[in-house]
């Protein structure tokens, strides 16, 4: 009986938050996905601070339905400034809308640094279920003795 009460607590333990990352890994992943589905839009840059952690750009877009829109994103890891440090209002900037949802708007080739968090999350959830899933065979094991 108290084998089988091990089994369980490391199921809990360990099994659940090994499915939770796994699903918020996916989760991340799908968020900060690529730009399958959007539309490619010259934005032209109001903004840029180089020397705020992160870096932020702000431009103007046009949306669909011929209005212009502003946004402001973070520049870093995978989102490349458009033209290096030293970008200045006006410089032209490629991003990327969603024709269903206008503000939802990417910059260039962005994935960013959450889809790299989404993997690391998936696989440290992959690799804790394993470990569950042997700890578990392994007190079983035991128990049966």
């Amino acid at each position: 009986m108290a084998g089988a009460i091990a089994v369980v607590v490391w199921a809990v333990i360990l099994l659940v938050p090994a499915v939770a990352l796994v699903i918020g890994g996916v989760a991340v992943r799908r968020r900060t996905g690529s730009v399958q589905g959007r539309v490619a839009v010259q934005a032209r840059v109001v903004e840029h601070s180089a020397f705020r952690r992160p870096p932020v750009v702000v431009f103007d877009y046009p949306a669909p339905d011929g209005s212009w829109l502003r946004a402001q994103r973070a520049v870093g890891i995978g989102a490349p400034a458009p033209t290096g440090w030293n970008v200045q209002p006006g410089t032209p900037m490629t991003v990327w809308v969603d024709p269903r949802n206008p503000v939802d708007v990417r910059l260039e080739g962005t994935r960013g640094a959450g889809g790299l968090g989404g993997v690391v999350m998936i696989v440290v959830g992959v690799v804790l279920g394993g470990f569950a899933l042997l700890m578990g065979a392994v007190l079983t094991a035991v128990a049966m003795r």
